[in-house]
């Protein structure tokens, strides 16, 4: 039974993770750097939110030169380094305003704006889904690459893992507090790119926080990343 090597403390050790409850409250989340944003892109610790893990949490909230311009914010979490190719990315998140474009996605192999990938939850009704709930891949921040319907709901907190083997790319959601599926809800064939960082990227058209990451956890070493799952 090696059920001990996904779930316990061998994986744990292998996998860098932060559950920000050593950070402090209002300001940037340490061993996280912001990268290619506009400099109005926020990402502080906040606390006393409902069902967090520890009571803190990242508040992502975008960055706009005006109330209807729409941009981006990016931040890198340090720990895997800056030349992550492979890997499995465990996230908890939970969306709390809408309807915004991109609520909140990882980034991955990230050595610029214009190169980085990112796979995460889309509101956005051009897809061809009515209601806009989908996840999505894209190879750079304005393409999209892979998407499937999925009815996420606000205020509720989900568990997104990400993972990257070469070329392949899978991803799946659930509720927090229920167990792992074994499927993967979007499974596809991705263009190959660079090493890089990994992270958080969004975009938007308001400056109101509408997403919130309470946990997140990458390992490199082809086992799933750890996490206080059920």
């Amino acid at each position: 039974d090696d059920s001990e090597l996904y779930s316990g403390p061998a994986l744990q050790a292998e996998s860098a993770y932060d559950d920000f409850s050593g950070a402090t409250v209002g300001s940037a989340p340490p061993g996280w750097t912001r990268r290619y944003q506009a400099t109005t892109g926020m990402a502080v610790v906040t606390n006393a939110v409902a069902s967090a893990l520890n009571g803190k949490a990242i508040r992502v909230t975008g960055g706009f030169g005006t109330p209807a311009a729409s941009t981006f914010a990016e931040i890198s979490f340090d720990a895997p380094g800056s030349a992550v190719t492979d890997g499995d990315i465990l996230a908890g998140i939970r969306m709390v305003n809408g309807p915004i474009l991109f609520p909140l996605e990882i980034m991955f192999r990230c050595s610029s704006a214009a190169t980085h990938q990112a796979a995460g939850i889309v509101c956005d009704v051009s897809g061809g889904v009515a209601s806009g709930q989908r996840l999505w891949f894209g190879p750079t921040y304005d393409a999209a690459a892979g998407a499937a319907d999925f009815a996420w709901a606000y205020d509720t907190w989900y568990w997104l893992r990400l993972n990257i083997k070469g070329d392949q790319r899978r991803l799946k959601i659930w509720p927090r507090g229920t167990a792992e599926p074994t499927f993967w809800n979007l499974a596809f064939v991705g263009p190959g790119s660079a090493s890089g960082y990994v992270g958080l990227t969004q975009w938007g058209s308001t400056t109101t926080p509408y997403a919130y990451l309470d946990f997140f956890s990458v390992c490199t070493t082809g086992r799933p990343a750890w996490g206080p799952l059920p």
